[in-house]
């Protein structure tokens, strides 16, 4: 009977160390899978292009926000030309200003470093803003002449390399090649020789005693001159030794200077590391300086037919509808899932700060990262592990977890999963606290009524949650709390193997986020 009682309680003691194991075991797989939220913002310029403010001030700014990363991406190069033919790099007008390029690739790099590694409560991503190509239309004449496209540029971070980006495909970006295709530029010198040898022997074969002898040495000269000038300014125009960018401005070549960078950058040995980004793809800009129309259409079939770059901004302060169910971001992904794109496109929160017009936290990226680094924050980026947000009015709406759980994963935002159910659960949670514009910089909770100078009533805000699978909607939910934590059943559909499942939150008083999308494939029970 003891020896039955002690039996019963070794095997007591051995089911629940099994248990304790199999918890402690599925904690550790779960702790591993444990992402933070850190924010931050993308595309912030300085006094080394368009912006106001150098290096150190920015990153004050952004510390005082309590941001937690920041990607500063200055102009690499801004410059338009127009040349006359038949010399057009040699005869022609052109208009700089301030870049990258003209600071000192090596010099903005090694700053950037230099503050990033000042400050260790907020990371310093090195990036630069690149606008391959442009391209012109109508008579060079004033109020006759169009210059198309010239804000079509995509932003690139991740990399502090100079001869990254200072051997990157874009127009006017020359940089010394000593190659054979560069030597043989100079073969219009063969006409200076020529012309050389008529101006020395100008009197060779012509008797002296020649009616016309001194009407030919004459001519013989004035060609020899000509040939010297053509020649000459034929090998200037050639520009030798300068690395030869294949597309000009003087005609439209549709998306191949952009499909030319996209290469440039996935065949880097760097280019893990590497993101890039459409900046603001659904904006229209038009300006006119001294006569020429600077124009910049929506170039959303740029970024549809481009496969290679990491998405667009999707949350910025223009033209914002692309997150709309059915709209271009839709399109997209519904073409990643189909096998007709390679890379998926995701979006970010793009700030386009240069100037104090606006708050600098005030399109931010939140992304869920492992720990608090450089390399995982610009992963998150680059693989969608991340969400923006557009924020305005007296609230601040952050989401501490974004998940789907099946058959006991985890599975974040930018990730895919396999599962045999038919039904998922998507898992979002959240809190209100005070923003900043409230008079309250450190965005404290709501009950944080001191530091309030106001007798108005608080009212937590009313919010709206869309659901898309599919590129439909298939949810909406409206919900007043200051703190929330749900559990949303998502049912798939049986025709559709494999799809996403994204939403966003829309509230009038605590802004726009819009999450990146979740996929899903569905395989066999059997």
């Amino acid at each position: 009977m003891i020896g039955c009682k002690f039996k019963r309680i070794i095997y007591q003691i051995l089911f629940s160390l099994c248990c304790f194991s199999t918890i402690f075991l599925k904690a550790n797989i779960d702790e591993g899978k444990t992402l933070n939220p850190y924010r931050g913002i993308i595309r912030v310029e300085t006094n080394v292009s368009a912006g106001l403010n150098n290096f150190e001030e920015i990153v004050l700014e952004a510390r005082q926000h309590k941001l937690d990363f920041i990607v500063i991406s200055d102009q690499l190069l801004v410059k338009v030309e127009y040349g006359i033919p038949p010399f057009r790099n040699v005869l022609k007008l052109y208009e700089t200003r301030d870049s990258i390029l003209s600071y000192g690739v090596e010099k903005y790099f090694q700053e950037l470093k230099a503050v990033d590694k000042k400050y260790d409560d907020i990371i310093v991503i090195p990036g630069a803003d690149i606008a391959p190509f442009y391209f012109w239309e109508g008579w060079p004449l004033p109020n006759k002449i169009k210059c198309n496209q010239y804000s079509q540029q995509l932003t690139v971070f991740g990399i502090d390399s100079p001869e990254f980006y200072r051997k990157i495909p874009m127009i006017h970006n020359d940089f010394f090649d000593l190659s054979f295709k560069n030597i043989i530029k100079l073969w219009p010198l063969l006409f200076v020789i020529w012309g050389i040898y008529l101006i020395i022997f100008r009197n060779m074969g012509i008797p002296k005693d020649s009616l016309n002898y001194k009407l030919i040495p004459r001519h013989r000269m004035i060609i020899g001159i000509f040939l010297c000038l053509i020649g000459v300014l034929w090998s200037f125009n050639n520009k030798p030794f300068l690395h030869d960018y294949p597309y000009e401005q003087y005609d439209e070549h549709g998306h191949k200077p952009y499909q030319l960078l996209a290469d440039y950058i996935k065949k880097h040995p760097e280019a893990e590391k590497i993101s890039s980004f459409w900046s603001a793809p659904g904006i229209t800009m038009v300006n006119k300086i001294s006569g020429v129309e600077l124009v910049t259409r929506p170039y959303w079939n740029s970024v549809k037919m481009i496969d290679g770059f990491n998405g667009f901004a999707g949350v910025y302060g223009d033209a914002l509808n692309a997150y709309l169910p059915g709209n271009q971001w839709d399109d997209m992904l519904l073409s990643y899932i189909n096998g007709e794109r390679n890379t998926i496109p995701f979006i970010i929160g793009e700030i386009d700060y240069h100037q104090k017009k606006r708050r600098i936290d005030n399109i931010q990226t939140i992304v869920f990262a492992g720990d608090f680094s450089m390399d995982s924050i610009l992963k998150a980026i680059k693989h969608g592990c991340s969400y923006g947000y557009f924020q305005y009015g007296d609230f601040l709406l952050n989401l501490t977890n974004v998940s789907i759980i099946d058959n006991d994963k985890k599975y974040y935002l930018g990730e895919s999963l396999q599962t045999k159910a038919g039904k998922v659960n998507l898992n979002i949670s959240g809190v209100y606290k005070w923003s900043c514009v409230s008079g309250n910089p450190d965005n404290s909770d709501i009950s944080s009524l001191v530091k309030l100078n106001t007798k108005k009533s608080i009212r937590i805000p009313k919010s709206k949650l869309v659901i898309i699978c599919n590129g439909k909607v298939i949810q909406e939910t409206e919900f007043i709390k200051k703190e929330f934590n749900s559990e949303i059943p998502i049912n798939l559909k049986d025709e559709d193997q494999k799809g996403y499942i994204r939403f966003y939150i829309q509230s009038p008083t605590a802004g726009l986020i819009v999450a990146n999308p979740i996929f899903y494939n569905k395989i066999d029970n059997k």
